[in-house]
């Protein structure tokens, strides 16, 4: 009940101020209507009564469980509690940039906005947070710390499995394959026991061997030039070898 004077008496175009308090009932906000008749014409206006607003570090939040593990792909999920003591205005639920959500993973909350009870039916509040995670997201603990306006708390996120293995090392580099070379004999000779053996097509600066006897080097080109004394027979078999 306001305690508003039953009547007040007024001349024509004349103004008398009229004031009334009120008492803050078991509601955070309540709609007050005034109402005032003269000579049978009324009119009204309604107002809002506000409670008792919340002074600083009279609200809290929390969330359980502190840490949850799941296996890449699957779904964590938390509840975030407000408690406040009076009237609270609440406040967007969110994830700190200091603590950004990891490579492959999305976060919800329900409801987003988070505030208690404005009737004092109970002095707490709740969301759900979920943390929903992909086939790609690392193994790891990650830390989360969830605000609501300038309050925070924080949970762990536990992705489970094991690291991917390092790549192997390149395989070792092959030698280069070996420079085969064709030997062409332009001449060959065999007079009184002097054999002298001319061709093309070894390695360039190659030692030439006969038989198996270094004889010679090819030049730069790879020509060769090769003679040798000793041979009694009238015929012979060589074999020019680069190498």
């Amino acid at each position: 009940m306001l305690p508003v004077p039953p009547t007040i008496t007024i001349n024509p175009t004349q103004t008398v101020p009229a004031s009334f308090t009120s008492t803050a009932g078991p509601t955070c906000t309540a709609p007050v209507t005034v109402t005032a008749s003269f000579g049978g014409v009324s009119g009204s206006a309604t107002i809002t009564k506000l409670g008792p607003q919340l002074v600083p570090n009279t609200a809290t939040v929390a969330a359980s469980p502190a840490s949850v593990a799941v296996n890449a792909g699957s779904s964590a999920a938390y509840t975030v509690t407000t408690t406040a003591f009076g009237c609270s205005q609440g406040a967007n639920l969110g994830i700190s940039a200091l603590t950004p959500l990891p490579a492959g993973v999305s976060a919800t909350f329900n409801p987003v906005f988070l505030l208690t009870p404005q009737d004092f039916s109970s002095p707490t509040a709740s969301a759900q947070f979920s943390v929903s995670t992909s086939a790609t997201t690392p193994p790891g603990t990650y830390p989360l710390t969830i605000t609501l306006g300038a309050l925070t708390t924080s949970v762990t996120l536990v992705v489970n499995g094991t690291a991917p293995p390092a790549p192997p090392p390149p395989p070792p580099r092959l030698p280069p394959p070996p420079v085969v070379s064709s030997i062409t004999i332009t001449r060959a000779e065999l007079q009184t026991g002097q054999l002298r053996i001319e061709g093309t097509g070894p390695k360039p600066n190659a030692t030439m061997t006969v038989n198996g006897q270094a004889l010679g080097t090819a030049d730069g080109a790879g020509n060769f030039r090769l003679q040798t004394t000793g041979f009694l027979a009238p015929t012979c078999t060589a074999t020019v070898s680069d190498g």
